[in-house]
């Protein structure tokens, strides 16, 4: 019996909600006059709008973790450092002119004619021209040299073979 009467209050306060709900969403849908009346009856005031100016608060942040219990380390300040860039002091390449292959075509050894300050060198590949030139690569129309840790390609000069 207990149950069939908890039963039957909980069904009709099921249906007192939905018939309010029902009823809110009727009278959106029905638009009544009286709201459009209302609208028409405000109008602009010229009063000057003040400002409300809200306190100003602190957040202190405890150091302690409150989940972990540890303490936390306070936030290293980072100083400016007062280290100047280095510069690296600029190489000066020796005048560099690739005249071109010297070797046959058919054979696996190629000998690469390459002027250096004026004077001619015949090189293969991973010999030094002079200390701390070293020619690193090299294909029929350009070469790579290593100058001290600096790597440049050179392209084959027009009319540059004159022998």
């Amino acid at each position: 019996m207990k149950n069939k009467t908890t039963l039957v209050l909980l069904l009709i306060l099921v249906l007192g909600v939905w018939g309010v709900i029902g009823f809110k969403i009727i009278a959106a849908f029905s638009g009544s006059s009286d709201s459009v009346e209302n609208n028409n009856q405000l109008t602009a005031s010229n009063k000057p709008i003040t400002m409300v100016t809200r306190p100003k608060f602190l957040i202190n942040i405890p150091n302690r973790d409150p989940f972990l219990g540890k303490i936390k380390s306070a936030p290293k300040k980072s100083t400016p450092s007062t280290t100047k860039a280095i510069k690296k002091p600029v190489k000066q390449w020796p005048n560099i002119v690739f005249k071109g292959v010297v070797s046959d075509k058919n054979s696996k050894k190629k000998i690469f004619l390459i002027e250096v300050n004026g004077t001619a060198h015949l090189v293969e590949v991973g010999n030094p021209l002079i200390e701390g030139l070293r020619f690193t690569k090299g294909w029929n129309e350009k070469v790579k040299l290593t100058f001290e840790g600096d790597s440049k390609m050179f392209e084959l000069k027009e009319n540059a073979f004159s022998y």
